[in-house]
């Protein structure tokens, strides 16, 4: 008699129970139940966005949105590529479907009303600065700050990473314990201390290409990959272009872009939010709130 382990017995006949149901609906999704697998720890669970123990409820959301739409799905096949290729594409967008809508349910906070961080000389950003600040600003900074961290809790995986690379792009302070330094070799860390001496003592004159450059040798010993200043750029584009769209909605109740993002960003950094080399401040611990 074949005896299986625990959780390989439980795996087993779960198969048999989403087999099962795949025979009644659908016998066609039977031979890529494996495959739906695969993509869906390839999007959503290795980048950090659900946590493993999710990955079997995923599976079966991934199943019966599959299932509902399979007349639509099985009738659009021109026969163009394999079959695989189509239903792979399909899969993907299903899982950056259910990623967004975990985003939007994450993102729920109250807003007093659409607000733009246009002119920064008049926003609340620079109000907060001057001291000048209204009780309607401070609300709407407040909130807007909470979204701006819950969004970055999102990228979990990706957090510390996207907050260093942000700061040394704005011209923030970085520092030798932002980052995950275990297992590196004290030849290494010099070579760090070169990069971040790079960032922090050039100012406002280093040029963007230069920040590239110096993030590109910085993770090249942190994550022992090899990446040219042209990936890290377009790594960090992406990022910024996600959090705005976050930030923004959908529909849309605020109107960040690019240079209204980095005010709040440096903001953001400024009351402590981010990792740094004193102890995150909680929100309720900032001066003023």
């Amino acid at each position: 008699m074949l005896i299986l382990h625990t959780d390989k017995l439980i795996i087993y006949y779960y198969f048999q129970y989403l087999s099962a149901i795949v025979m009644a609906n659908g016998r066609w999704l039977l031979p890529y139940l494996l495959l739906i697998r695969k993509i869906i720890y390839n999007l959503l669970i290795k980048p950090g966005y659900f946590p493993p123990a999710m990955a079997d409820d995923l599976f079966q959301q991934v199943q019966e949105l599959l299932l509902l739409r399979q007349d639509k799905i099985l009738g659009n096949f021109l026969h163009k590529a394999k079959f695989e290729t189509y239903l792979a594409a399909i899969i993907t967008n299903l899982c950056y479907e259910l990623r967004n809508k975990e985003w939007d349910r994450k993102l729920k906070i109250p807003v007093i009303h659409p607000f733009s961080w246009n002119d920064p000389s008049s926003s609340p950003t620079g109000k907060l600065v001057d001291g000048a600040l209204l009780p309607d600003d401070k609300l709407i900074i407040r909130e807007t700050l909470l979204k701006l961290h819950l969004i970055l809790q999102l990228f979990c995986k990706d957090r510390l990473k996207i907050i260093f690379c942000l700061k040394a792009l704005y011209h923030l302070p970085v520092f030798f314990n932002n980052l995950d330094v275990n297992g590196i070799m004290e030849d290494e860390k010099m070579q760090l201390s070169v990069h971040l001496a790079n960032l922090n003592n050039r100012g406002d004159h280093i040029t963007n290409r230069e920040v590239y450059s110096d993030l590109t040798g910085i993770f090249k010993i942190v994550e022992k990959k090899d990446n040219s200043d042209d990936a890290i750029r377009k790594w960090i584009e992406s990022r910024v272009r996600e959090i705005i769209d976050l930030l923004n909605g959908n529909p849309a109740i605020s109107s960040f872009e690019a240079e209204t993002f980095q005010h709040l960003f440096e903001l953001y950094c400024h009351n402590s939010y981010s990792f740094s080399p004193k102890p995150e401040k909680k929100l309720s611990d900032i001066k003023g709130y």
